[in-house]
């Protein structure tokens, strides 16, 4: 049945894609459906690679509840969900989708296959006490069948088998047989069954209630007293037996088993506890050999500690940084696993003929007094204060190009973080360019001062510089590229000057701030989202020059209430969304020849008009415009001020020549009528000073037309 729903479950896996794509979009989802797509995806993360992932920690010594693992794994997931959501958005998600398959795939494989290497089993035990032995690693058996326990008494590996030896002793009586060994109240010593006397605390043994003594309650491990058949801390029945006339207390075969119900790995630390409690162990000594390999991953964290700030005054993206703290986790969890246990688990694989009693004790007896970790303090103030001393001012990174030298890295200076200033040459030449991202991610940047020789500034070259203000465009400027000032959400003035001719996409998108801008009067293209989400600019000019406005280029500009476009202006076309959403922008006139997409105004509920120069060279600014489709003696009515009523009759096409003659008859209710002739080549004319007509589509039997008029 769980089969059969992981089944189910992993198929659900693959409604991701529909999830994604049910906007039916090309935008990007939103946070919320991120989220809500990275919790769908979080079940299927949690049964399929944190529960398989959390048991292989447990048997591999990393931890001994697997539930608290499993916890700090999906604590970590949800660390770093935010994190990436804040940072990648719609990456991070997807992002997570694929790490569903590595983990399922290729870690847990991979981690298990890991630990079958080492020995460790990673099944955990049932209830079941039928079980003869199990191989924990080299040198290590938990041996779990009572009916084994009269060969324990004398085996070698006696004081190895289990946490305590109350397991041996009461699971021997339970079977009914006389013991070889007896029990010490006092220190748990296992002695030869006629012995009188503990051969390790001197204590007087008793031959019957040596025999009885439980030991410990095999469910909440408290002490127990000889005699008793109830737990009196848990208050569960032990059992009893009779051998030889005297009650001997025994636990049931289920309660035996209980000890042994657990994964290997903390059965064995509890052998070991037991061990070091024996062996007075003080927490303030230090194993030699533990102490060494502290050191050296100390000192390969604080290398990597070192070059991770020389990185931060190269102002990487915050992405970078999130590395760092992975590796940091990662030295965490590696210097807290450097602890005694884990260490004499390796010394028992390295020495499987010792017994363990033997083996810790010769490792208590190699640890010395801890000390305080100057070399630790040291390693680590190197690693933060050499940075700050070799980066305490700027270092600029130039290239050769053909006309000089381009900036190609800046690496800012703790001393001028709010400050950049380039010299206008290097080794006697100028500096003309600045190549891509040089200052960008420098988020506490406030001014930038560049000189005139620049003619060329890369993308993304002060992207995500949120406190940026102030900066000058260079006279000489050229090129523009996309997403320059990406996210500067603190710039408020912009003035491009005319040698300006290509600015890329997304220049300035999501300048918040931004309320001015002049742009050059001999740029050709504003590209794609160019100023989309500028929510503060309230007016442009857009330069006669400019033939195309790109799709995106100015959505969301909520405050945009003037776009000017001159009556030269050679703007053809307005791409999908161009103004979209800029719900102040009331009204705009376009040339009469330019095209827009359905959707460009949309949500801003602007009243489009047209102007052209009419017969006489004078512009006339156009009320309506409609785009009409003519067919089968269709036609075209509107009133005008003075409610005449104007009609455009279509009556025909034919063929001459290489093009399409059309024929119309307009007319007026007070009499007035003429004939229309149009051609498929010659693509608008002014029927009257007021009705201005444009083809569209040319078609053989029919023409689609954009009607301009004035009321």
């Amino acid at each position: 049945m769980k089969s059969r729903i992981k089944k189910l479950l992993f198929l659900s896996l693959f409604l991701f894609p529909t999830i994604v794509l049910a906007k039916g979009s090309s935008e990007a989802p939103g946070l919320p459906m991120i989220m809500f797509v990275e919790a769908f995806v979080t079940i299927h993360m949690t049964v399929f690679f944190h529960i398989p992932l959390s048991h292989l920690l447990v048997d591999s010594g990393v931890g001994t509840d697997y539930k608290k693992v499993l916890k700090t794994l999906i604590i970590c997931r949800i660390v770093i969900l935010l994190i990436g959501n804040l940072i990648l958005k719609e990456v991070m998600m997807e992002i997570d989708f694929i790490m569903v398959f590595i983990g399922t795939f290729v870690i847990v494989p991979v981690f298990s296959a890991s630990n079958r290497r080492k020995g460790i089993n990673t099944e955990l035990y049932g209830s079941s006490v039928n079980s003869i032995s199990a191989p924990i690693s080299s040198g290590v058996r938990i041996i779990k069948d009572s009916s084994t326990a009269a060969n324990i008494a004398n085996s070698i590996n006696a004081r190895e088998i289990n946490e305590d030896n109350w397991y041996e002793t009461t699971a021997y009586l339970a079977k009914g047989k006389k013991s070889s060994f007896k029990e010490c109240y006092s220190c748990h010593e296992l002695n030869a069954f006629d012995n009188s006397f503990c051969t390790k605390c001197g204590t007087k043994l008793d031959d019957n209630t040596a025999l009885a003594n439980p030991g410990y309650c095999p469910k909440c491990r408290a002490k127990l007293n000889p005699g008793v058949k109830y737990c009196v801390n848990c208050g569960i029945e032990l059992g009893t037996y009779v051998i030889d006339g005297s009650t001997m207390i025994a636990p049931t075969e289920g309660q035996v088993d209980i000890f042994f119900n657990q994964s290997e790995a903390m059965i064995l630390d509890s052998i070991i506890t037991k061990e070091l409690e024996e062996n007075h162990y003080d927490k303030n000594m230090v194993i030699p050999g533990l102490r060494k390999r502290k050191l050296l991953l100390s000192f390969i964290f604080a290398l990597v500690t070192f070059i991770a700030l020389c990185l931060v005054f190269f102002h990487l993206p915050l992405a970078y940084y999130g590395v760092y703290v992975v590796l940091f986790i990662v030295y965490l969890i590696n210097i807290k696993s450097y602890d005694i246990k884990k260490y004499i688990i390796k010394q028992i694989k390295a020495r499987p003929d010792e017994k363990i009693n033997n083996v810790v004790a010769s490792v208590v007896a190699s640890a010395v007094k801890k000390t305080f970790g100057f070399e630790y303090v040291a390693m680590f103030l190197v690693a933060i204060l050499l940075p700050l001393a070799i980066f305490s001012k700027p270092h600029i990174f130039y290239e050769k190009v053909d006309d000089g030298y381009a900036m190609r890295f800046y690496a800012f200076g703790w001393s001028e973080m709010d400050r950049v200033e380039i010299p206008d040459e290097y080794n006697g030449e100028p500096v003309v360019s600045l190549r891509g991202n040089a200052f960008s991610n420098m988020y506490f940047l406030k001014e930038a001062k560049l000189p005139d020789t620049i003619t060329e500034i890369r993308g993304q070259a002060f992207k995500n510089d949120i406190m940026l203000e102030k900066v000058n465009i260079p006279d000489k400027l050229e090129y523009l590229g996309g997403g320059s000032f990406y996210n500067c959400i603190s710039l408020e003035e912009i003035e491009l000057p005319d040698t300006l001719t290509t600015m890329g996409g997304e220049t300035f998108y999501g300048a918040q701030k931004l309320k001015k801008v002049k742009l050059s009067n001999n740029l050709t293209e504003i590209r794609g989202n160019t100023f989309q989400d500028c929510i503060s600019l309230q007016e442009i000019t857009i330069p006669a020059s400019v033939t195309r406005i790109g799709g995106h280029a100015f959505h969301g500009d909520s405050s945009l209430a003037s776009v000017t476009i001159p009556y030269d202006s050679k703007l053809t076309e307005i791409g999908s969304s161009g103004f979209r959403d800029c719900y102040k922008l009331a009204s705009i006139t376009l040339p009469s020849n330019t095209k827009y997409a359905n959707n460009a105004f949309k949500g801003s509920g602007t009243n489009v008009k047209r102007f052209t120069k009419g017969p006489d060279g004078n512009v006339i600014i156009f009320d309506k415009v409609s785009t009409v489709s003519f067919y089968n003696n269709s036609e075209y009515n509107y009133y005008d001020s003075k409610q005449i009523y104007h009609t455009l009759k279509f009556e025909g096409a034919h063929t001459s020549g290489n093009k399409i003659v059309y024929d119309f008859e307009y007319y007026t209710n007070n009499g007035y009528s003429k004939k229309i002739t149009l051609y498929s080549t010659d693509k608008s004319m002014f029927i009257t000073d007021k009705l201005y007509v444009e083809v569209v589509y040319a078609y053989t039997n029919s023409v689609t037309l954009s009607v301009s008029h004035i009321k």
